[in-house]
């Protein structure tokens, strides 16, 4: 586990740049263990995010709270840092982050069912159903395109 700062944690669990975005590309990249690009982050941001809510549950709090003072310009950050100091002074500002067990491959299937989804054709699936990714692929018709 790396540690980051209350900062760099809220940039991901709120999806809400609340900071450089250099720190961003740090935390993903630190729990993916690769290199992240720019088109990658929404999609590798959200299971970053939900293992990151599951450890620091503080933080969908803190989140909703940045996202009301939501408005985008140099206003922003100076408006969300009293908020940001409650949360330091109360739950300190240095977080545990881990590294995923998360595939390249899950990252490239994510891309491809969103963008199923983006056309219409809608999937539920149950994370904890052991589907393999040739199944999903079948499914979908992702192998016509």
């Amino acid at each position: 586990m790396c540690e980051f700062t209350a900062v760099q944690v809220l940039n991901i669990t709120s999806g809400v740049l609340c900071s450089e975005i250099g720190d961003v590309y740090e935390v993903l990249s630190y729990m993916f263990q690769k290199e992240m690009y720019t088109y990658q982050l929404p999609i590798a941001s959200r299971p970053c995010s939900a293992k990151l809510l599951e450890l620091y549950p503080q933080f969908s709090e803190l989140g909703d709270k940045v996202k009301v003072q939501c408005e985008f310009g140099d206003e922003f950050v100076a408006k969300i840092q009293p908020i940001l100091a409650g949360f330091i002074a109360q739950h300190g500002n240095s977080f545990s982050v881990p590294i995923l067990n998360y595939s390249e491959s899950d990252v490239f299937l994510d891309r491809l069912i969103e963008k199923k989804m983006r056309q219409g054709r809608l999937l539920t699936v149950d994370p904890n159903d052991p589907l393999t990714a040739e199944r999903i692929i079948l499914e979908l018709g992702l192998l016509e395109e």
